[in-house]
């Protein structure tokens, strides 16, 4: 019988041994063609994906700094009373909601609930963004908010990718299991026989 290096010899398909079968050599060829392509069409994909947000987002921030304009307002009620609020990742309060008041391009002036930098009073100063109907709204984006997305979007996609190297990685290996018990399984039902004859009449 064989040693237990001889019982392993069939997970290095590029090692030569009386172990090998064909499907252990199929085996390591798939996992080393199928893998590397995938992994380097997860990179790329990945990498395109990036490059298309980026151009959208690019896009997109052009379209929103086009119909939006900035105007000062005040701030009229204490952000200490406002409805709702955004934190950060920690939990501290960054913005709040509150109601400021601006003049409007017709000379009128105009009130208008907005997020506000959660250290602002009544009375403060600020700069507020307004849609085409005169409404406040987010700033347009920035340059880093464009980056940010990008990067999001290739990185969500490129480990998409990944995870399908990774599964077709497991269904190669589990078909070739399969495949493998099965031909032992035949081996072992051709020669069982012959070695019970041996055991019970000697060689």
């Amino acid at each position: 019988m064989g040693t237990v290096a001889d019982a392993a010899e069939w997970r290095h398909p590029w090692r030569d041994g009386p172990l090998r079968r064909p499907v252990d050599v199929v085996e390591g060829w798939l996992l080393l063609v199928l893998g590397t392509a995938l992994w380097a069409g997860a990179l790329l994909v990945g990498a395109l994906a990036g490059w298309i947000a980026y151009g959208q987002g690019v896009e997109q921030a052009d379209q929103q700094r086009a119909s939006r304009q900035p105007v000062q307002a005040e701030v009229v009620r204490d952000v200490s009373g406002g409805p709702g609020h955004w934190a950060d990742g920690d939990g501290r309060v960054q913005k709040m909601r509150a109601e400021v008041r601006w003049t409007g391009t017709d000379g009128r002036p105009a009130t208008g609930v907005t997020l506000v930098p959660a250290d602002a009073g009544r009375g403060d100063r600020l700069e507020v963004w307004l849609d085409a109907y005169g409404r406040p709204t987010q700033p347009p984006m920035s340059p880093s908010d464009v980056w940010l997305g990008a990067v999001m979007a290739g990185t969500t996609v490129g480990l998409l990718g990944a995870g399908a190297a990774a599964g077709a990685r497991v269904v190669v290996r589990r078909v070739a299991e399969r495949r493998r018990m099965a031909q032992w399984e035949d081996e072992w039902e051709r020669v069982e026989p012959e070695w019970r004859r041996r055991g019970a009449w000697g060689p």
